[in-house]
This record gives structure tokens, sequence and C-alpha cells, in this order.
């Protein structure tokens, strides 16, 4: 027996970090998956509205009230493993259910209670001993992996991302395995029945940080403007960062957490604040951010004191719940006017992980071993050399633009089918097969967790190989964008009013050389106030049009304008010399939404005074809420 007690020593010192880890990046993978299925599933297709979807989620998390007594019987290691077990099988059944998405949405939201409590089993274990650094590490491997698929997420499908996610779940298992072959050992410490309430509630404003900003590789592009392969270096490189100085940290005397917690928050805030402004330069203040909230859940985490039941369950449910408000006020200042800009919630995550560090009782931990801080840079430095690996998509491009030529205008609905299903790969295709010269699409969301976390520009690009322009109408992560066979010789971006709607709008204004002439063709792509009762305000919005663009010319006005033929914002297009294309079909081009069963024909290309109508057509369905109009314009020579 001394044998094997000898021999379960190192693997026990592998099991417990390498479970944190596969657990982290696997929970933060069904996280992903289940919010854009609520959404597009249950709201969507069935029809429910935001309080039964709030009431669902409610339901949901609050289940994390249990997960502090389901982590308490028996030792740490092996309550992580039993929790990662329930994980691991959801994830499993997550990748290979080819079926209707409402399978998928539930088994999504049994893997997340058993995220939910596999996290508290992590944060009992974590009270003395360093496991933030494999939390980071799990978190900087999601990342790694996430951008690697091009922002895809790997459920989705695809042969490479099935045969990956298999592995690592089988590494999840025979670590599981290992964990509760270990004996336990006269020398293991003594851990509280539960952990602290401070650590339970830490977890849930980290976890709506790290899905939403510091772990999201399309929202550091859309930034940036970096291509997915660097954004992802870029994000992992800093997480890894924060690992290694999570681990570093881990013997900090207790009398020195206040401070630390202090200089922490002090990092972390400013950080976040300057991420928001699009830019190369908010580059250097994310792996401070990412620092910054590392260090404070880890002082969260690392404090053991005996904790009732009752303030444990508190704990795990205020943090879960947390973590759900901190979602929903981001994705609601977009549809309802809530005070103060999107940013706000982001400042209310940095309070609440602060204050659950500063709360946390004070501990310390054993200096991390010289092999496991070999382990965790290698581990940085694989995810940060990992994106680098996705080819670079080179666009097929031309000098200028023929005429006749093809245009098309597409709303993606951000990449969902009227299933739920994620189908942005078929309506590429579909588009793609129309070998279109200048492309309008709308609905283009950039790393919104409500939508997977996928970056459906930087996804349209790699795919239609022609040159983008991406147009952010609110924020910096959601809007239009315009594709062009030909590099633009100018780009422009007009705001449209009002300026105090919840969900901003513009018009992307690209101008590319032709064939027919000295003068460029102007290509401008937008997407008009959604609801229908607001005429008024696509009235001004297309006023505000008008005067910015001046006479129509050589111009394609292509989008989603939610009018109807005839209407008056059309009407006043019309009258400034934007020809509808659908005007030159016979007979009439038909509706284009909803996709299934069209009545409303609301997505329109307009032809400017030296632009002449062919031919228009609404395409078949091909994946969105909306079907696509392609026409053939020839260009007038000046």
């Amino acid at each position: 027996m001394p044998h094997r007690r000898a021999r379960s020593a190192p693997a026990s010192r592998w099991a417990a970090p390498l479970l944190v880890a596969l657990g982290t990046l696997t929970g933060l993978q069904i996280l992903r998956a289940m919010f854009p299925l609520l959404v597009y599933v249950a709201k969507d297709r069935f029809g429910l509205g935001s309080p039964a979807l709030g009431g669902i989620g409610l339901v949901l998390f609050g289940l994390a009230w249990f997960g502090p007594g389901r982590a308490a019987p028996g030792r740490p290691l092996d309550a992580i493993a039993r929790t990662a077990i329930p994980l691991f099988l959801a994830r499993l059944v997550l990748q290979i259910w080819p079926g209707d998405p409402v399978v998928t949405l539930v088994v999504s939201a049994a893997g997340t209670v058993a995220f939910l409590f596999f996290l508290a089993a992590v944060a009992r274990a974590a009270s003395g001993t360093p496991l933030a650094d494999a939390v980071l590490a799990g978190a900087t491997a999601d990342v790694a992996i996430h951008a690697v698929a091009g922002t895809r997420d790997l459920h989705w499908g695809g042969f490479g991302p099935t045969v990956v996610t298999l592995l690592l779940l089988l590494l999840g298992g025979l670590a599981a395995r290992q964990a509760l072959r270990v004996p336990s050992s006269p020398r293991e410490p003594a851990r509280p029945e539960r952990a602290s309430g401070a650590a339970l509630f830490a977890l849930g404003p980290w976890l709506a940080l790290q899905l939403e900003l510091l772990g999201n590789v399309a929202r550091a592009s859309a930034r940036t403007g970096y291509e997915t392969a660097a954004s992802g270096a870029l994000v992992a490189g800093g997480l890894g960062l924060a690992t290694l100085i999570v681990a570093a940290l881990s013997r900090l005397p207790g009398k020195w957490s206040r401070g630390v917690t202090l200089l922490a928050a002090a990092i972390l805030a400013p950080a976040v604040w300057r991420l928001e402004p699009a830019g190369t330069f908010s580059v250097a203040f994310l792996p401070l951010a990412q620092i910054g909230a590392g260090v404070l859940l880890a002082l969260a985490l690392r404090g053991s004191a005996p904790t009732s039941s009752r303030r444990a369950s508190i704990g795990a449910a205020a943090g879960a719940i947390t973590f759900l408000l901190l979602v929903f006020l981001h994705y609601a200042s977009y549809d309802l006017p809530l005070p103060g800009e999107p940013i706000v919630w982001s400042l209310l995550a940095i309070a609440a992980l602060t204050i659950a560090a500063a709360a946390a009782p004070s501990g310390e931990c054993p200096s991390p071993s010289r092999a496991r801080l070999a382990s965790l840079a290698g581990v940085a430095v694989a995810a940060t050399l990992l994106p680098l690996l996705r080819p670079s998509a080179a666009p097929d491009l031309r000098e200028r633009v023929d005429s006749p030529l093809r245009a098309a205008t597409f709303n993606l609905h951000n990449g969902f089918d009227e299933r739920g299903g994620f189908a942005l790969e078929r309506m590429l295709d579909s588009l793609a097969a129309e070998h279109p010269d200048v492309i309008a699409l709308q609905e283009v969301s950039r790393g919104w967790l409500a939508n997977g976390g996928a970056d459906l520009f930087e996804l349209a690009r790699e795919r239609l190989a022609m040159a983008g322009t991406f147009g952010a109408a609110t924020s910096s992560d959601w809007g239009n964008a315009v594709f062009t066979r030909v590099l633009p010789v100018s780009v422009e971006r007009l705001p449209l009013p009002p300026r105090d709607l919840p969900l901003t709008r513009q018009a992307t204004v690209v101008s590319v050389p032709t064939t027919s002439g000295p003068e460029p063709l102007r290509v401008i792509g937008t997407h008009f106030h959604h609801r229908e009762e607001d005429e008024d305000i696509r009235v001004q919005q297309a006023t505000a049009l008008v005067h910015a663009l001046g006479p129509s010319g050589r111009s394609l006005l292509l989008g989603d304008f939610n009018a109807l033929p005839g209407s008056r914002s059309l009407s006043l297009l019309g009258a400034a010399g934007w020809q509808d294309a659908g005007a030159a079909a016979s007979p009439p081009l038909p509706p284009t939404y909803p996709s299934r069963g069209p009545v409303r024909r609301i997505d329109t290309i307009l032809a400017g005074d030296g632009c002449s109508v062919i031919a228009s057509r609404v395409a078949g369905a091909w994946g969105s809420d909306h079907r696509a109009v392609v026409a053939e314009i020839r260009l007038e020579r000046p």
C-alpha cells in the first residue's frame, strides 16, 4: 500500500489541475452554446417573451444553490471528479447530436447546471490550494481553440472540431478516473466542508467578464481590426500571462491580500474602460485587464474559513444569478432604454468581483512547483501560438468593377436559422454561389455571447474571399458589412438618427473604381430601424441619408430597410433619385421576410441615377429569417 501511495502522489498533482482546466474549458463552451439557443429557439422559434426567458434563466442559474451541497461530501478532489463527469457527458451529447436544436438547448441547459456544480467543487478545493491558475489555464486553452476554429464553436459541427472535442473529453475522463483512484493521504491538508460564500460568488462576475470581454476573440478583432489569428494570439497570450502571474502570487502573505485587491481593481477598471474605444491602442490594455481580473479571482478563491451550508448556497446562487443579470444587462441595453452606456455592465462586474475578493477570508497557498510553473508556461506559449496556425484568407480581387455587375443584399440574422441552429456556413455558401461583385450584409455580430461569440464579419470575409468593410452600428461589435471584388478607394461611415435609440443605426459607404469611366461606384449598405410601427424614425434615417449622400449618381444603396415599397421612407428615397430594383421586375418581386412564408418585402436594392437595373430577383431560403435580393446592374458612362 505505501508503494501505491508513492505512485499516486504525482498522479494527484497532475490530475487535479488538469481536471479543473478541462472542466473550465468545457463549461465555457457549454455557456457559449446555451445563450444563443435561448434566444433563437425559446424566444424566436417558440415565441417566449423576455419575462418567460428571464424566469427560465433565474430557475436555471438559481440551481447553483444546490452546488455546495453536491460538492461537500468526501475529499475535494473526488468532488471535482464527480461533478466533472456529467459536465463532460453533456458536452459529448452536445457535439454528436445532429438533430433538432430543441434537444441541444435542453442538453446545454443541463450542462450549465453541471458546470455550476463543478465550479462549487473547484471553489471548495481551491481553499488553501493553488487552483485559480488551473481555472485560468482552462480559459486560456478555450480561447486558443476558439480562435483556431475561426470563432466557430466546436459543437457547430465538422470532422475536425468533433475529433478535437472527443480528444479533450477523453483526456478529461482519464483525469477524472485518475482523481477518483487517488487514495487519501494522512498528509492531505484539511479543507472546509464548503467553499466560502465570497469564493462562490466571485465566479459569476469573472465568468461574465471572461465570456463577454477578456476572453472574447471576436470583440478583440472588432476593436483592433486584426484578423482572427492575430486577435486569438493576443487574447490567449494575455490570459496565459495572467495565469503565470496568478501562479507566482499564490504564496502571497495573507496580510497583503487587501492591498493587492485594491491594486488589481485599480488596474482592471481603467483597463476595461480603455478597451471600449475601437483602435489598436486598446491592445495594450487587454493584458492588464486580464491580469487584474485573474488576480481578483485568485484572491477570492484561496481564502478558507468554516462556512455554513446556507451561506455557501447563497454565495453560489448569488454569483450565478449575478452572471445572468450582467449578461442580460449587456444585451438589454441594446433593446431597452436603460440608463448609461453598455460599458456599465463591465464596471458592475468589476465592482462585484472586487467586493468578493475583499470579502474573502485571507489565506495562503503553497508555492507552485517548478514543474507546475513550466507546465503553465507551456500552456501559455502553446495557446499563444496555436491561433497563428489558422491560415489567412487571401481575397480574390480585381483592379476594377466591370459593368454589368451583380449586387446582393442579405440579412444574416446573426448567423442563425429559424429553427435556432447555426447556419452561417449555409448562408455564405449560397451567397458565394451567386458570384456577386458587391454585397451588403446586415446583422453582423462580432463576439456577442447571445450569438455564440462568433465573428461573423471575419468568417464572411474568409468564405467570400472579398474585400470587406465593417460598419459598426452599435458599440464596435454589431452592425453592417460591405464586401466588394475590388479594394475600396475610400470608406465612410454615416451614423443615422436618432442617436438615443438603444440600438443605433448607420450606413457604410464604400467607393470602388470601375471599368466604365473615371467616376467610382459608391456602394452603401444600411439597416433601418426595425419596429414596424416606427415609420417616423425610418423617415428620419432616410432623410439623413439623402442629405449625407447628395445626388444619387453612380451609387447602389442596399439593405434591410424594414419598410415596404411605397412607404414614406422609401418614397422619400425614390424622390431623391433612388430607383427600387424590384420595380424593374416582372412580375413584381415577392416578399423577403420571414423566410418561411414571406409576407413583407423589406430587403431592397436601390440604384442611383448613374445605374440601370437589368434584372432582379429574390433568392430562396438560405438559412436566415430573411431572403436575399440579387440584382444585375449596368453602370452608365458619364
